[in-house]
């Protein structure tokens, strides 16, 4: 599944990822329900930075079921976290649901995004999944839309 990282890389731009927080926790309410585990179940937090050509655009906290990728903390985690988990643990993600709302910076974000608090920002909260529905990767992105703008297309399906 192609995400944006990857449409950006086919244009041709340099995307880089930073990780600002990588470590255990355990899963809120929130997190437990998109994950379809239990609250308080151990899973990985993850925040990063991502960046277009150097401009910062995106911070990105994920998380992750512990159980179903034992040892992700000693991966590289500023690589593509979808080419990783299909390479070590043969997840394969093929689909995601997306809430898109806008919102404002918080302080810390309009710092690491380099934007004025006042920008209107899009939050995201992403839920990917396996062919099989499986939830790997739960993200509560915030995205910086005067670099990057989001495109919804719908395909019906008919029987």
């Amino acid at each position: 599944m192609e995400g944006l990282p990857q449409q950006l890389r086919r244009e041709g731009l340099e995307i880089n990822a930073r990780v600002l927080h990588a470590g255990p926790a355990d899963a809120s309410s929130c997190v437990a329900a998109a994950l379809k585990i239990l609250a308080g179940a151990p899973v990985y937090h993850l925040v990063r930075l991502g960046s277009v050509q150097k401009t910062p655009l995106v911070i990105q906290h994920s998380f992750y079921p512990a159980a179903l990728v034992p040892g992700l903390l000693e991966e590289d985690l500023a690589q593509s976290i979808p080419e990783l988990l299909h390479a070590r643990w043969n997840l394969r993600l093929t689909r995601k649901t997306e809430v898109i709302t806008p919102g404002l910076a918080a302080d810390e974000e309009a710092e690491a995004l380099a934007v004025d608090r006042d920008l209107p920002l899009l939050h995201i909260r992403r839920t990917m999944l396996t062919e099989g529905g499986v939830p790997v990767e739960y993200s509560q992105d915030v995205l910086r839309p005067d670099i990057a703008h989001v495109r919804v297309v719908t395909q019906a399906q008919y029987a």
